[in-house]
């Protein structure tokens, strides 16, 4: 295809896909220089008025020409916004990249200028399948991905080459009759208050108080499967965990914290949400060891329930059932259980394992006509 004559021009009246042009060359600098493109892309660091004119003068009409990457401007509000390609790799797949200039982010624009994209790549350029792929930790590549209907097919190790180093990858893939929407519920971490305590997102300044109350030998007694040792990439990695279920729709990671300095006082989740019942879900808690005894996390647990079971148009779950397990041995999980409201309702004999053995697994539900704990 001869650049720019043979690019068509994509619209949906609000954003535009086009060519690129000599005119958007500060807009693309200032894109290509803002941290979170210099943070998740391959762009040249410095970059210059140079790196720009080569790729517009050079590199995008070559591309086109030997068909190697489709790419075009995005253009809202008789504006550069950013750049997307499609990028064919043979056997009707293709590859979708995009990239957004920092005014024209949280708007929309990029699930638009997608819509575009994918359209006339299936229609007009013969794709079965395009693949998405970004570095893990792309948050904002990866919600744009989710909201055009991209299924996300998980993690593959050391993928992406940047700069030099490789990094781990997310993939993820749409096929020509998948609807251009999302799938699943993208849910968002809440963040819910009791007089003495804050429900909260995990924050990366809450990785050393993961370790320590990971490290705790009491809290490794009843949780084997924790690492060891416990180090800052575990935490790292059990709150990015925490985010992808909350991106999957799967569940939801809290982290209890005191309302006056933000410390972390404990973990409560609610996971595999919808697994083993349509309307509900497991829920799940642990305590700092400076936090046990005081009923933080029955409060924080008691509070995490009712937005379970809360009504979906006011923000809550709109779950219907709750579940958890523990040790039978586990008295203070049993207490927290019990006072929250849940009923035991069987065992499980010798099938939690210790550190050091089984024990009996205790088996707790609750509905929402049972929550008695006043989250306070």
């Amino acid at each position: 295809m001869v650049f720019p004559h043979d690019v068509p021009v994509l619209s949906d009246g609000t954003v535009s896909l086009r060519a690129h042009h000599r005119g958007d060359l500060d807009g693309i600098v200032e894109q290509c220089t803002d941290p979170l493109s210099i943070e998740w892309t391959t762009v040249p660091v410095p970059y210059t008025l140079a790196h720009a004119a080569e790729w517009v003068d050079q590199r995008i009409p070559k591309a086109w020409s030997d068909g190697s990457d489709l790419c075009f401007a995005i253009e809202t509000e008789g504006r550069f916004a950013g750049s997307t390609s499609l990028r064919p790799e043979g056997d009707a797949v293709a590859e979708v990249a995009y990239g957004l200039a920092a005014w024209a982010r949280g708007r929309g624009v990029m699930r638009r200028a997608g819509r575009l994209l994918l359209d006339w790549g299936f229609e007009q350029r013969g794709c079965a399948v395009v693949i998405w792929r970004a570095n893990v930790g792309n948050w904002a590549s990866r919600r744009v991905a989710w909201s055009l209907g991209f299924s996300f097919d998980g993690t593959v190790r050391e993928l992406l080459l940047q700069r030099g180093r490789r990094y781990d990858g997310w993939v993820g893939s749409l096929r020509r009759d998948d609807p251009r929407e999302p799938t699943s519920r993208w849910l968002t971490t809440p963040v819910l208050e009791t007089e003495r305590l804050r429900l909260r997102p995990w924050q990366e300044g809450d990785v050393d108080r993961i370790v320590e109350a990971c490290s705790d030998p009491v809290a490794r007694r009843w949780q084997p499967n924790l690492p060891a040792p416990y180090t800052e990439s575990s935490a790292q990695a059990f709150m990015l965990r925490t985010a992808e279920q909350a991106a999957a729709g799967s569940g939801i990671g809290c982290c209890i914290s005191d309302t006056e300095t933000n410390q972390v006082l404990g973990s409560a989740s609610v996971f595999d949400i919808g697994r083993r019942d349509p309307s509900g879900a497991e829920i799940g808690y642990w305590s700092h060891p400076d936090a046990r005894g005081a009923g933080v996390v029955t409060a924080a647990v008691g509070r995490l329930a009712e937005h379970c079971f809360g009504d979906p148009a006011a923000g809550g779950l709109g779950l219907r059932r709750l579940f958890l397990t523990t040790a039978a041995g586990n008295a203070a999980s049993c207490r927290v259980a019990a006072r929250v409201g849940f009923s035991r309702v069987g065992t499980e004999r010798r099938a939690y394992r210790l550190a050091d053995g089984y024990d009996d697994t205790a088996v707790y539900d609750l509905l929402g006509t049972d929550l008695s704990h006043p989250s306070r």
